[in-house]
């Protein structure tokens, strides 16, 4: 679900809100192999999974993502991106890796479907990671036009 606000300058705000988001991904390295599964952590992109599977996991967030941040316009840089994961079990979560996962995969949709020109410093100044004990969503808020 996306809404639009404004701050007090004029700036657009834009949440994205997934509910109930994935948490793994059971996948087969081939139609030869056993499905196996992929817990979605930064741990993907460091733990030498070999990169044809971590591109099939890349890709198919990509596709996941796309219904929720499709229907987002063309973002005017600087922007400030804030993730909070939200849970409503008090697990112990570890967020710099849950965090980067949806970091990585969000922001490379974005940079892919043309919404930002590039994720470097010059375009996101500023990424927020947080996170609350609250019903099951993923959140994305983004502030244009961003100084820091």
């Amino acid at each position: 679900m996306l809404t639009n606000t404004f701050d007090e300058k004029g700036n657009a705000i834009f949440e994205v809100v997934i509910p109930d988001p994935i948490y793994f991904l059971d996948l087969a390295f081939n139609s030869r192999s056993e499905s196996k599964r992929y817990y979605l952590t930064a741990q993907i992109f460091y733990s030498g999974i070999h990169f044809a599977i971590r591109k099939k996991i890349v890709d198919s967030m990509k596709w996941y993502l796309h219904d929720y941040l499709s229907p987002l316009p063309k973002l005017k840089p600087p922007i400030s991106v804030t993730i909070t994961i939200c849970n409503k079990n008090k697990t112990k979560q570890d967020l710099d890796n849950k965090g980067y996962f949806w970091e990585k995969t969000m922001l490379d949709y974005l940079v892919k479907a043309e919404k930002i020109e590039d994720d470097n410093v010059n375009f996101i100044p500023e990424i927020i990671k947080r996170y609350e004990f609250a019903e099951d969503n993923l959140r994305l808020l983004i502030k244009e036009n961003f100084s820091t």
